[in-house]
């Protein structure tokens, strides 16, 4: 069986900017952000989605992420945006700076991209060490939905479309494939770029609700507040997402 993992196209920062136009997340981020009043660490912060308006909102932010392409796409807009962000290329599992940050968030399901539970852990880990006393940790993930996967699991689903500067039209579809042993849906992205056709890769590991909150709770973390969405609702069976508020604990 393949590795779990992400295939490079997902992390090409010219398909990622134009699948993810969505800011309706910003706010939430922005305001816990503006309520710790210090240093804030985005881990996963990709090209910049939110990194760069909660910076132009007067929060003092420091952007992480593995992939040298997307931190070079961040940089870019940083500086289009007239804003000064220092962005860190480096793996949550075992990143290392000298520095606490008064809040550290891992938002847009990011966390669902470490598989073994170990690395999970070594990723929680990083996180407490950095946190200032009496800082703030936030998150958001799926909530894991069969029903989501099974409709994924014959014929792809159309997922996408747009076109790009040149005028290609591009169409993505997914298939899910849910390995239970793992707790890991599998799933593919099917590209066509005007007739041009390939698949790329992207696991996603589920974290199922009451396991999260036992994983954050071992992990050293007391849960403040638990949502099913970014306007604060409470979290339910239905919610799509489970976004969490933590403090050392």
């Amino acid at each position: 069986m393949k590795p779990y993992g992400v295939d490079d196209a997902i992390y090409d920062p010219d398909w990622y900017d134009r699948i993810n136009t969505f800011d309706f997340d910003v706010p939430f981020y922005a305001g816990w952000a503006k309520q710790v009043e210090g240093k804030v660490l985005e881990i996963c912060c990709g090209t910049g989605r939110l990194t760069v308006p909660l910076a132009k909102a007067g929060v003092d932010i420091t952007g992480l992420d593995l992939s040298a392409n997307m931190l070079d796409r961040a940089r870019e807009k940083a500086r289009e945006a007239g804003v000064d962000i220092l962005f860190i290329r480096d793996d949550m599992r075992t990143f290392d700076l000298d520095s606490q940050f008064d809040m550290i968030f891992i938002p847009f399901n990011s966390l669902q991209g470490v598989f073994a539970w170990e690395d999970v852990v070594d990723a929680l880990a990083r996180v407490h060490q950095h946190l200032a006393p009496g800082g703030l940790f936030l998150l958001d993930v799926f909530n894991p939905s069969f029903r989501y996967m099974e409709d994924r699991a014959g014929k792809p689903v159309d997922l996408f479309q747009f076109n790009l500067d040149d005028g290609r039209e591009v169409v993505i579809r997914e298939t899910c494939t849910y390995v239970a042993a793992d707790q890991v849906n599998r799933v593919t992205w099917y590209f066509d770029v005007s007739g041009e056709q390939f698949e790329a890769g992207l696991d996603v590991r589920c974290f199922f609700p009451r396991e999260l909150d036992a994983l954050i709770s071992l992990c050293g973390f007391e849960i403040l507040h638990k949502y099913g969405d970014f306007q604060r609702a409470p979290f339910i069976s239905e919610s799509l997402k489970q976004i969490l508020v933590c403090r050392p604990g």
